[in-house]
């Protein structure tokens, strides 16, 4: 009979305060010594007690060797069942399952792969062992069963193996992973792990008061038997009620249906040389401590706690002058709360609580302290943190800095010689990866509607240059190789008003409090905005050479060194609570040096851009609020491997609060979009205004007007847009409207006019089957192109749509709606993949998108496309084209596809994020034919800058409208396309349009400044046509040429380049009896540039002049 383990099991429960009897459930070694149960090799099921599970495959274990060393494993069996997994249960012998049972299980065991090709996909639990209310089926994960508890071992693709608990009311159930080198395997030489032994406690707690019911406790150590290292676990607790309710639960154990990999065509065996169970019963372990946290008031303290496992109640304690006293009416709680009254404020107050417990002693609290006060207003602090101030050290625990409870505390250190100041670099060893490092600086303040928080802060950051990484720049002469940093698009730190300084983490990204946010980006550009989370408005984007950095070294013109310090970056700011639910608006501006930048109000509110994870939904509610300060947990530089967070100095900080912060800011962000001879008006911000007044007017200066009130609209909440279609009576079409926007504010307060917002209506209609977006309900939820599998052809990998009418998505799928089909092929160079988003991203900010992308910075290319009901003969009619991107890709331009042949725009719309990029009259715009993929292309599509483009005749049957992405930088997104038909600007009007030229001086045979120009032939000279002192490049240059048997007169003269108005020379011989006639034989080039100006050509004109002694030529521009 072999070793076993009960004096182990015996030891291990020293640390317990008490057990009573205990009882041996199972210890063998599984010989067929009677000792050890009398096993016989075959199927373990009817040796000794252990009998198969129902509903669950068979033959789970096979025993083996029982003369000698004896063993079960999994190896020898038939095959694991790929559904129900195969289990075993111990007849006969019941746990029993009384409050202070402690089960503890002594497993010595490996792993196995059935063969030596890799890990490869081999991650999935493989056995489970532990505790269930019924013997029908397996041991299941579900996070819905209460009536299981159990230990499972797991392995991982890369060889780790890990040990976790059955997973239940949330938790994740995890006691440890294990690297493969340390357990003794690496897949292909070596596919046996070293011998394990995993020791599993579980303890059944009592129940005391409050929420902690029906729990028991887990825990879970392993040594490595060849290398006698040890690895121990984190404790995990869970609720259980079936189990905690049930007399007599069974011990099952069995192997995964997860064992099985690549296909169901390999398995992890388990291999166990020994088993022990053993039940302790009376086992007592002691409390621990509350976590108590203390918020003060106007004469009063709430403390407030955790429930603790086990305790029964609570004592709440004063400790006065060293004396430790309970408080009235706070003795023997059983709730989790208590209110302190009649206090003196500005005094401390320290509190103790005690939890009590049946059978186990009781344990105190922290001492906590508590401060009763009333709302600070006006200015809170100022400070440099100098001397007379601060002393040096850790902020914490001065002037009224504490650190915030859920998060690490060391956050800044003041180093107050000189003009003082508080960084973060000191504490770069205790920098928090996982929370960050926080501080609140503890006065309550008020929070009612207009209550505003402002103040200036004034911080450089500052970053040390990652190990290992290098960059080299060289010049002619000299190579430099420098040490660099490497830069994420990463939160760094944000400060601003929380109403929770003890459990929700303050966060860069807003975590529900209303936060000035700054984030760095790769390219080494500071941002500073309002609770930015990874996609949204980053208010102010400064570049690294705005701010005196350079810790990559990008800048490779230099010869010289990276820079990992910016300048000192000042930031004045406001915090402004509105009326709005959830809503605050933030002003701020930037100065570096000499150089400032402001924003117009950046507002956060329910379904802003700002908003989604980043709304402050819990700091609105609060009637009372604290300042405070985070460096954020994703401060860390970017790369596998870093080590180094970006650190921040603070030099000055200053805080003022006011309970009424009001201010009458008028309508931002102001949009129009063109209906058919109606414009969809759109504006932002002023979201706690009243109402809105819309001023219009149609006159040739938008500055003067007249400007007539065209309505008065009211919202319950955002968004904001109003439909000008002239009541009815429709605008004008191609005329040109001006609009201002007041917001009416409660009292009669009404904000100063917005900035004017231009544009033209126009007669169109849209294409309603090439409409895609912007909407938030495209999809449920991320949906996947469908689309042929991955095919490597030459250096690329190709992908096309192979769903209903091969479409990459139909518009009858399941889970899409308002959008119609969406066709296309994708490329990707070999060696990366498609990233996992590639399809339609459910992406609320502002709207779902059109994701395509690799999973590295590879260079993918795609063509994605929409089907009219019939060709579209963009020849004879106007069709335009409106798009806007979300993620940027290197090349986004317009695709259309006309009788078989593809091309793609001139124009790209790869500009600012979420900004339509229009189109206009597509029949005459300039395009460039393109080759498209096919699943035989072995090299990527053409990269839109090697093009040449010029307009394309007889666009008469366009059948797949679209667009075109090249793209190195990972992935792209659209959010929007549209095509519309009708009337549109030409390339008149849109020069027009950049001169302040409207309506009836927008003319070209108008001539607004009087100077003898008329507007065409301002277009073509490059002049003002509101300035009558300038005209252009008026010059004509003549000269005679010999040309041999002919002679010519040669005439030059400037014109702007394409588009521009139509021009020629007009001639004639007799000014006084003559008039201008065309010049119709003269030899035009244009490929010269004018005078260093490279707006424009030189048209150099040569005109035969035999047998002509006299000529006089004018320029005509239409």
């Amino acid at each position: 009979m072999k070793a076993r383990y009960t004096a182990i099991v015996a030891a291990l429960m020293a640390t317990a305060i008490g057990a009573q009897a205990q009882t041996t459930i199972i210890d063998t070694g599984f010989t067929s010594d009677p000792g050890d149960g009398t096993y016989l090799n075959g199927d373990l099921v009817n040796n000794a007690a252990w009998a198969a599970v129902a509903n669950t495959g068979a033959n789970a274990f096979d025993v083996t060797d029982t003369a000698n060393d004896g063993f079960i494993d999994t190896a020898p069996t038939d095959g694991v069942d790929t559904n129900t997994g195969d289990f075993v249960y111990l007849t006969g012998a019941s746990a029993g399952n009384e409050a202070n049972d402690q089960w503890t299980s002594v497993v010595d065991f490996e792993l196995s792969l059935s063969t030596a090709s890799g890990f490869d996909d081999a991650a999935g639990d493989i056995w489970r062992l532990g505790l269930s209310t019924v013997i029908n089926t397996n041991l299941s994960s579900s996070v819905d069963s209460t009536n299981q508890l159990f230990v499972r071992v797991a392995s991982f693709d890369d060889g780790r193996v890990g040990f976790r608990s059955n997973n239940g009311s949330g938790e994740n159930g995890l006691f440890m992973n294990i690297d493969a080198a340390d357990v003794g395997w690496n897949g292909t030489n070596d596919i046996t792990t070293d011998k394990l032994r995993l020791t599993w406690d579980v303890r059944k707690t009592r129940n005391g008061t409050g929420e902690l019911t029906d729990y028991y406790t887990m825990s879970a150590s392993v040594s490595n038997m060849v290398t006698h290292t040890n690895f121990y676990g984190n404790e995990v607790t869970l609720t259980k009620p079936e189990l905690y309710a049930f007399a007599t639960p069974y011990i099952l154990m069995g192997q995964v249906e997860a064992a099985t990999y690549s296909n169901d065509t390999e398995v992890v065996d388990i291999k166990i040389d020994n088993l022990s169970i053993i039940k302790e019963s009376g086992v007592t372990v002691p409390l621990a401590a509350p976590n108590v946290s203390a918020e003060s008031g106007n004469q009063f303290v709430n403390l407030s706690w955790d429930y603790v496992l086990e305790a029964t109640s609570y004592d709440v304690k004063l400790i006065t002058a060293g004396v430790t006293n309970v408080l009235s009416g706070g003795s023997a709680i059983t709730t989790n709360g208590y209110e302190h009254l009649g206090l003196v404020n500005g005094t401390e107050y320290t509190y103790i609580v005690t939890a009590n417990g049946a059978g186990v002693p009781s344990v105190d609290s922290a001492p906590v302290l508590g401060e009763p006060n009333t709302a600070v207003t006006g200015p809170i602090f100022d400070t440099t943190f100098d001397s007379s101030d601060y002393a040096d050290g850790n902020i914490v625990g001065q002037n009224s800095w504490i650190a915030h409870a859920a998060q690490a505390d060391d956050a800044f250190n003041v180093d107050s010689s000189g003009s003082g100041f508080a960084e973060t670099a000191t504490f770069t060893g205790s920098f928090n990866t996982n929370v960050g490092n926080a501080i609140i600086y503890n006065k309550i303040m008020s929070n009612g509607v207009n209550a505003a928080w402002s103040g200036t802060t004034v911080f450089s950051l500052n970053v040390e240059p990652e190990p290992g990484l290098y960059v080299t720049n060289s010049d002619d002469v000299v190579e430099n190789i420098q040490q660099v940093a490497d830069l994420g698009n990463n939160h760094i730190f944000s400060f601003g008003v929380t109403d929770d300084k003890e459990l929700d983490l303050l966060a860069s990204n807003g975590g529900g409090d209303a936060l000035v946010a700054v984030r760095t980006q790769g390219n080494g550009a500071v941002q500073v905005g309002f609770n930015m989370n990874s996609f949204n408005d980053p208010g102010i984007s400064l570049q690294r050479g705005d701010v005196g950095w350079d810790p990559e070294w990008r800048d490779d013109s230099s010869n010289g060194a990276p820079s990992f310090v910016t300048e000192p970056i000042t930031v004045n700011w406001k915090i402004r609570k509105l009326s709005v639910t959830n809503a605050y608006v933030l002003t701020v501006d930037v100065a570096v040096s000499s150089n400032t930048w402001d924003i117009i109000p950046q507002y956060i509110y329910p379904g802003s851009l700002q908003g989604g994870d980043s709304e402050p939904d819990n700091v609105w509610p609060a009637d009372v609020v604290y300042f405070g300060i985070v460096h954020d947990a994703q401060a860390l530089e970017e790369g596998l491997g870093a080590v180094n967070p970006v650190n921040v100095s603070i030099d000055s900080l200053s805080l003022t609060h006011t309970n009424n912060g009001f201010e009458a800011f008028a309508p931002i962000e102001l949009g129009a979009a063109n209906g058919n001879l109606e414009l969809d008006l759109t504006w932002e911000g002023a979201v706690d205004a009243d109402s809105f007044s819309i001023w219009r007017s149609d006159g040739t200066n938008p500055d003067v007007g007249p400007y007539t009130e065209i309505t008065n609209i009211t919202f319950a909440a955002p968004p904001f847009s109003y439909t000008d279609d002239d009541e009815g009576a429709k605008l004008t079409d191609k005329r040109t409207y001006f609009y201002k926007f007041v917001a009416n504010y409660p009292g009669s307060v009404d904000s100063e006019d917005s900035e004017i917002l231009i544009a033209r209506a126009l007669g169109t209609v849209e294409v309603t089957e090439l409409r895609w977006g912007p909407s938030k309900n495209i999809v449920g939820s991320d949906i996947g192109f469908t689309r042929t599998p991955d095919a490597v052809v030459g250096n690329v990998i190709f992908s096309e749509g192979n769903g209903t009418d091969n479409a990459l998505m139909h518009s009858t799928q399941a889970n899409y709606s308002e959008a119609p089909s969406l066709y296309g092929v994708l490329q990707m160079s070999v060696g990366a993949s498609f990233d996992g988003k590639t399809g339609i991203d459910s992406f609320a900010n502002p709207s779902d998108r059109i994701v395509q992308g690799a999973t590295a910075l590879a260079t993918n290319t795609a063509v994605v496309y929409m089907k009219p009901a019939a060709p579209l003969d963009m020849a004879n009619n106007v069709y335009s084209a409106a798009y806007a991107r979300s993620l940027s890709g290197t090349q986004m331009r317009f695709a259309i596809r006309n009788a078989g042949t593809w091309y793609i725009s001139q124009t790209d719309f790869d500009g600012a994020q979420n900004a339509l990029v229009n189109l206009t009259d597509m029949g005459n715009a300039n395009w460039a034919e393109i080759e498209i993929a096919t699943s035989s292309t072995t090299t990527m599509m053409a990269d839109p800058l090697d093009l040449t483009y010029a307009p394309v005749a007889g666009l008469t049957a366009v059948d797949a409208v679209g667009y075109y992405v090249w793209d190195v930088s990972g992935k792209s997104a659209v959010i929007e396309m549209s095509v519309t038909t009708g009337s549109a600007a030409n390339d008149f009007d849109k020069w027009a349009d950049t001169v302040s030229l409207y309506n009836e001086n927008a003319v070209r045979t108008t001539d607004p400044d009087n100077d003898g120009y008329n507007n065409a032939s301002e277009w073509g000279l490059g002049g003002d046509p509101l300035d009558v002192n300038d005209q252009g490049y008026t010059e004509m240059v003549t000269s005679l040429e010999n040309g041999g048997d002919t002679n010519y007169f040669v005439v030059r003269h400037a014109m702007v380049k394409e588009p521009s108005p139509d021009h020629n020379l007009t001639e004639t011989d007799n000014l006084q009896y003559t008039g201008f006639t065309d010049v119709t034989n003269a030899v035009v080039n244009t490929l010269v540039q004018w005078e260093g100006d490279d707006r424009f050509y030189t048209v150099v004109n040569r005109i035969p002049t035999t047998n002509t002694t006299v000529k006089f030529v004018q320029l005509n521009i239409e």
